[in-house]
């Protein structure tokens, strides 16, 4: 059996792990009934000490012709800017040509800002389809959908990329949805690995801290997902995104390595996921510390549900 849009979304709101305040839900209300209907997932990002505050709405889909023309319908009718374009020629591509037929999925990011939802949504692109292990054909799709969804910034995205071969990019996105619009590869590598990489990329953030925080993750993963933005430079920021955990054996966030966490970042760290890991959909839960320009950390949950019933 599977869950219809607004099912899936009333289930996880029921969790107990979601204190959404009314001003919230009543703007995120609209949101989920303006969507198409045939969601591969959706997915709340928050603050993990503020559950009380705003979180960024994820809605996923399933490439399938249905689904896309379902997507470009919602575009055409909900988005109208130049952003909005972009997607738009984007899934178009998406449809019709044989280099853009490994994108499986596709993002679209709500995110909270002054109070408010973004219009155009902050847009991603899966790239975790077997045939971008060839790298050559991966850096080759990336440039082609670069030159129009953000050709402010190609020349970066051209020179990021070779540095990049080391790892698995596993998406790109692009942050209409923000006030300063940027792009950004998420990336796996060697939790160890990412100082020497940053490197080679001359990142200018608190490469000091950043070891801090590595040192202390890998006691719990040897691998990690990386977001790196740029736009004309590559920002100083850059998001550690911890494994997921799809179901409390597999919770890694225990009292040591808290502990520890709440030594380098000097956040209250709680995680109470018996509630959201029990619903009856499939859940996972993830953590992502973000090292900021400024030398803070800032740590969010990402809470996903896809709108299957939970195998027994």
């Amino acid at each position: 059996m599977k869950y219809s849009k607004s099912e899936l979304y009333s289930i996880a709101l029921d969790s107990e792990v979601q204190h959404l305040n009314r001003t919230i839900t009543e703007k995120l209300q609209p949101i989920v009934n303006g969507i198409p209907e045939n969601i591969h997932a959706i997915c709340f990002e928050k603050r993990i000490d503020q559950f009380e505050e705003a979180v960024d709405f994820l809605v996923c889909y399933y490439c399938s012709p249905h689904n896309l023309d379902s997507v470009l319908s919602y575009i055409n009718q909900k988005l109208p800017n130049e952003y909005a374009h972009r997607i738009n020629k984007f899934i178009k591509r998406r449809k019709l040509s044989s280099t853009y037929k490994p994108v499986n999925l596709i993002w679209f990011s709500f995110d909270w800002e002054d109070g408010r939802y973004s219009t155009v949504p902050t847009f991603c692109i899966s790239t975790q389809h077997c045939q971008f292990s060839d790298f050559s054909l991966l850096s080759a799709f990336i440039i082609n959908a670069s030159e129009f969804l953000a050709p402010e910034f190609l020349n970066k995205t051209k020179e990021l990329l070779p540095s990049l071969e080391s790892t698995r990019i596993n998406h790109f996105s692009f942050t209409f949805g923000r006030k300063e619009f940027r792009a950004k590869f998420v990336f796996k590598l060697e939790t160890l690995k990412l100082p020497g990489l940053l490197k080679d990329l001359d990142w200018k953030g608190n490469l000091y801290l950043l070891e801090q925080l590595l040192n202390a993750i890998v006691h719990v993963s040897d691998e990690i997902q990386v977001g790196l933005s740029y736009s004309t430079e590559l920002s100083e920021k850059i998001e550690i995104e911890l494994p997921w955990i799809t179901n409390l054996d597999e919770n890694y966030l225990h009292d040591s390595f808290l502990s520890a966490l709440r030594k380098i970042t000097d956040k209250k760290l709680s995680t109470n996921l018996t509630p959201w890991l029990n619903l009856k959909v499939q859940t996972g839960y993830y953590i992502k510390i973000t090292l900021t320009s400024t030398s803070e950390f800032n740590i969010k949950s990402y809470l996903y549900s896809s709108p299957y019933k939970k195998r027994k």
